[in-house]
């Protein structure tokens, strides 16, 4: 037996032997394909000898099945979990369960928005006590400007530009033009912040569109490669650098990353730092 994570304060067990399982199929997932048994070894750093009775019983219920020109590979059971998990998976509520933990470890102001029929929209605040207090107007329901926050960056960087342009042509021809002016964002210097989103994984605002605050903020994919939410961290400017070496947009790009993962997504890029 094997002590593992806590819950509500007390130790629990879990089965040695099911972990080391569990690290030998994820080494199949991480593979995204068959593995011959030395390969396996390499990169599990498990003695053949001590992996193939696991593969002899995995395959023997289904979780891989046997390729004599490939070796091994996940099997018919696997097929029917993920079929199962991807039916019954909530994003939404995933994002939510995991969000007060990482906003208290960051001890800022997170936010949740999703893509709606008007635009990016906030569906969920979780407050904490911050670092240093904030003054920041922003409501459930309320709507982000695409060209003044880091989360609109994140909409119009990894949706369909199809999607996104009735909303930001409309801002363009809207009234707070002057407050883009005053932070000298036009047509040229907004496609350079998407380029730069895109590049980077993640969108950042200094100063806006409330002076004194900044945001960065990061996209959660599902298994599609969706765009499901953004994800976004609000604070005073002087606790955030903005750049990927930052404590704030380091750890926001590694929890979104992870989400993102476990939702099923599997990037050909490395957002991270």
């Amino acid at each position: 037996m094997n002590t593992i994570a806590k819950s509500e304060g007390k130790p629990q067990r879990g089965v040695q032997s099911i972990e080391v399982g569990g690290m030998i199929l994820n080494a199949f997932v991480e593979a995204g394909g068959f593995l011959r048994l030395k390969d396996l070894s390499a990169v599990t750093g498990i003695a053949t000898g001590k992996l193939h009775p696991y593969l002899v019983s995995f395959c023997g219920v289904g979780l891989l099945e046997r390729s004599d020109r490939n070796g091994y590979g996940l099997g018919p059971l696997s097929l029917k979990l993920g079929l199962v998990r991807l039916r019954t998976q909530d994003g939404f509520r995933d994002i939510l369960r995991r969000l007060p933990e990482f906003a208290n470890e960051l001890g800022l102001m997170v936010s949740v928005s999703m893509w709606g029929p008007h635009g990016a929209t906030i569906i969920h605040i979780e407050m904490v006590e911050p670092l240093d207090p904030i003054n920041f107007n922003s409501r459930v329901g309320g709507l982000l400007f695409l060209t003044l926050t880091a989360a609109g960056h994140v909409f119009r960087a990894f949706l369909p530009e199809a999607v996104t342009n009735p909303v930001l042509e409309k801002e363009f021809t809207d009234s707070e033009s002057s407050r883009r002016a005053y932070y000298g964002i036009d047509r040229h210097t907004y496609a350079t912040a998407i380029r730069v989103t895109q590049e980077r994984g993640y969108g950042a605002a200094t100063n806006m569109p409330t002076p004194g605050i900044s945001a960065v903020s990061a996209p959660v994919f599902d298994f599609t490669g969706r765009l499901l939410a953004a994800v976004t961290t609000f604070g005073p400017t002087a606790l955030m650098t903005l750049d990927k070496d930052d404590r704030v947009a380091s750890r926001l790009l590694k929890f979104t990353t992870q989400l993102s993962k476990d939702l099923g997504y599997q990037s050909t890029r490395h957002a991270g730092p």
